[in-house]
């Protein structure tokens, strides 16, 4: 699901400014410190992110397994995000939706020319579908100002459906995570939300999304029956 910048924008653009140059300053201590104390390496450190650029196989670490989104629910856990991604930003929230779990799931994986009609931040023009598997997609979908490139796999025994967006404007990389968990009156869908920015305008805008749990809740209000 493309992420929009301008409703959340409306709720943390003052901060924004604050928080760079916040960040910039403390990167210019550790940097200092880092000189000042480190002992030299035989050979420079590669992040799991550049062994991916320079074609490297080596895996990456995973994170918790404890850490789920439906705590006391009893939600599955959800797939956790590398140890790297960990420190990116990230948005956690849920939603209770009057469909069923697998009608929750069939929303969200309908790559039909009824998608556009279902989710309003999609359109036409900015919706294609590459590849298609039973359990899988390969789509680029949003509008003319956000957009992303994504992999949809899902699991109907587990009732999850897993994102991994490889790129997306204004935001770049990331992912999403939807578990759903049945309850008497429908299905709580458990959300998660991480990006990835790599680019100067992502990383001054990215700082807003642990904010903009409202603004997805209520594009999701129409498409998938919240309440």
């Amino acid at each position: 699901m493309p992420v929009t910048a301008e409703p959340i924008l409306q709720v943390r653009a003052s901060k924004v400014a604050a928080d760079q140059r916040e960040e910039e300053a403390i990167q210019a201590l550790t940097q200092r410190l880092t000189a000042a104390y480190s002992t030299p390496r035989s050979a420079p450190f590669s992040s799991p992110c550049e062994n991916a650029r320079r074609g490297s196989t080596m895996p990456v670490r995973r994170g918790s397994p404890e850490r789920m989104l439906g705590g006391e629910s009893g939600a599955s856990p959800l797939p956790p995000f590398s140890t790297q991604e960990q420190n990116m930003p990230s948005l956690h929230f849920h939603v209770n939706s009057s469909l069923s779990p697998s009608e929750v799931m069939g929303v969200l994986t309908n790559f039909s020319p009824s998608r556009v009609e279902q989710w309003p931040s999609i359109d036409a023009e900015h919706f294609q579908v590459h590849e298609r598997g039973e359990t899988w997609a390969e789509v680029t979908e949003g509008n003319d100002k956000s957009w992303e490139h994504a992999r949809y796999e899902w699991d109907p025994s587990q009732n999850r459906v897993t994102v991994t967006t490889h790129d997306s404007t204004p935001f770049g990389s990331g992912g999403w995570n939807f578990q759903m968990t049945p309850t008497d009156d429908g299905t709580r869908v458990d959300v998660e939300l991480e990006r990835h920015p790599s680019s100067f305008k992502a990383k001054m805008l990215s700082p807003i999304i642990p904010f903009a749990g409202p603004v997805f809740r209520k594009s999701f209000k129409e498409p998938l029956k919240t309440v």
